[in-house]
């Protein structure tokens, strides 16, 4: 089986000090396999990269997929995105939610031609405090817990109407403190990127492990 993890900055492991939830899960399955060689290795593939939108993770999902071609064919995803899509400023937003489940859709469309296990990692809060804006940006740009919100409630409904597989993180941040569970107010320090890796690996397990 070979999982291919698409994001943005969370998933490619921002400010962890152990490579992010996607390596923390890679690290699940390497054990799970050499305490138990008899079971299908799970190859995990972190395809996350900073900046990305939904928009630019379906521009390069098909030829990421290909480019990683297994003999034995067997596949699953999981795609963390809506984070920097939920970004704006005082003029302009950077996607609306249409537009953000028409991506989505086109994803999923890519997706199925290798695999019907597919997955989506839910949206977590932010601190508003230090982000409007954000202190990186030149240009104003902001995020916020409301748009957050949004968009995680538009990805839930997206895989429930479509039968797809979510993982829900939110609730799991805000019964903690964001300042646990985040290192700049959006991205997750190491607490984070655990309870992240943890619920995906729980959700996902039972389905790879065929």
């Amino acid at each position: 089986m070979r999982l291919l993890c698409f994001g943005d900055s969370i998933t490619q492991g921002f400010w962890d000090s152990n490579g992010g939830w996607v390596a923390r899960i890679r690290q699940r399955y390497d054990e799970d396999f050499m305490n138990s060689p008899n079971t299908d290795y799970v190859g995990v593939f972190n395809l996350g990269i900073d900046g990305d939108t939904t928009k630019n993770i379906l521009l390069r999902i098909d030829s990421e997929i290909a480019s990683r071609k297994w003999q034995r064919g067997k596949y699953a995803f999981i795609i963390a995105t809506g984070t920097n899509d939920t970004i704006y400023t005082k003029t302009k937003f950077q996607c609306e939610p249409a537009e953000y489940v028409a991506q989505l859709e086109k994803i999923v469309e890519v997706c199925k031609k290798y695999s019907n296990l597919i997955y989506f990692v839910g949206l977590t809060p932010v601190d508003d405090k230090k982000l409007n804006p954000m202190p990186w940006s030149k240009s104003g740009k902001s995020y916020s817990t409301e748009r957050m919100s949004l968009f995680n409630d538009v990805l839930k409904a997206f895989c429930e109407k479509n039968k797809i597989g979510y993982v829900s993180i939110w609730d799991e941040f805000t019964k903690n403190s964001l300042d646990k569970c985040m290192y700049d107010g959006v991205h997750p320090n190491d607490f984070g990127h655990e309870i992240i890796a943890k619920k995906v690996y729980e959700t996902v397990t039972k389905k790879v492990r065929v």
